[in-house]
């Protein structure tokens, strides 16, 4: 088919449409981002069906899903989308791009969404748009490359760069692990070895199907040892309010320990595990590389992580 005629025969007003249905996978949640009827949205997806020539979307639980073709069309829309978003804010000059009202952020590990990484998202969203607002995703092993592309995540937080062309990660920070304990813990008092920290009573943080490629986890499996687990719990704030209160031992990323050790009042101790630095790699669409408003938000967030905590 010859494109000329391809693109007179295609609404180009319905593709905004057509992207936000494969980001939030839902007629109701659309309409709501449109400012549109969900009648409406209905109107326009069956429009886009007889554009493509093929359904696009399909019922699937509570929402719909794409197709195969929806897939496909999907990367070059966005594309395309953004070109135009680029040229109409050049054209206007506009100094602070939408990031629409939601940024989407996926994690791998539910124990990486600690107070201390929501509140800088947060800071850094707010120094760049006062209409979005973050929603938070525990993406686990799901495939969050794939959401991604599909735009139903603005960026993902790994332990592991992406390695898929249309994708690009950064390095953030290489994170150690330190140990938390009240001052009173008698673990404060001479040298914090291997065998004492074997031997004391931890606290862990064991929240649901958490990502076993946790490094501590995994170094102390490949030497034999065995920590003694006197209490599980599912936040970072629990593990360190447990510590606070009792002679259990606490072990956690850097930044976070430090965050709650300035809460609470809590020593911190050096991890006498040898593991190597737990990196943690945000990762985002490539073709959003160059827009203002993601480009602002990921050297904000990288600001502010990497500076000290007051």
């Amino acid at each position: 088919m010859d494109v000329a005629i391809s693109l007179r025969t295609v609404n180009l007003n319905l593709l905004p449409v057509f992207q936000v249905l494969v980001h939030e996978s839902n007629l109701s949640r659309a309409a709501d981002i449109l400012g549109m009827s969900q009648s409406a949205v209905s109107h326009a997806l069956a429009k886009l069906r007889l554009q493509f020539r093929d359904p696009l979307f399909v019922r699937s639980g509570k929402g719909v899903e794409p197709t195969a073709k929806a897939l496909e069309l999907s990367t070059s829309i966005a594309q395309a989308l953004d070109l135009v978003r680029r040229g109409v804010r050049s054209s206007t000059a506009a100094k602070s791009p939408s990031l629409g009202p939601r940024f989407h952020c996926g994690v791998t590990d539910t124990l990486d969404e600690g107070p201390v990484f929501v509140s800088t998202i947060v800071e850094a969203l707010r120094a760049v748009s006062s209409e979005a607002s973050p929603a938070f995703s525990y993406v686990g092993d799901s495939d969050w490359k794939k959401m991604l592309r599909l735009r139903q995540l603005d960026i993902v937080f790994d332990h592991e760069a992406a390695s898929h062309g249309e994708l690009e990660s950064m390095l953030v920070e290489a994170r150690h692990f330190s140990c938390f304990v009240r001052p009173e813990n008698p673990l404060t008092k001479g040298e914090f070895t291997l065998e004492r920290y074997l031997a004391a009573t931890h606290v862990i943080m064991d929240a649901p199907d958490a990502s076993p490629r946790s490094m501590l986890r995994v170094a102390l499996q490949a030497a034999g040892l065995r920590r003694v687990i006197g209490a599980r719990v599912h936040t970072h704030f629990h593990a360190a309010l447990v510590a606070s209160q009792s002679d259990h031992v606490g072990t956690g990323k850097s930044r976070e320990v430090l965050f709650y050790a300035k809460q609470l009042g809590l020593r911190i101790l050096k991890c006498p595990v040898e593991t190597p630095p737990a990196p943690l790699y945000m990762t985002w669409l490539r073709v959003r590389t160059n827009d203002e408003g993601h480009r602002r938000l990921r050297q904000n967030f990288v600001r502010l992580w990497r500076a000290p905590l007051a």
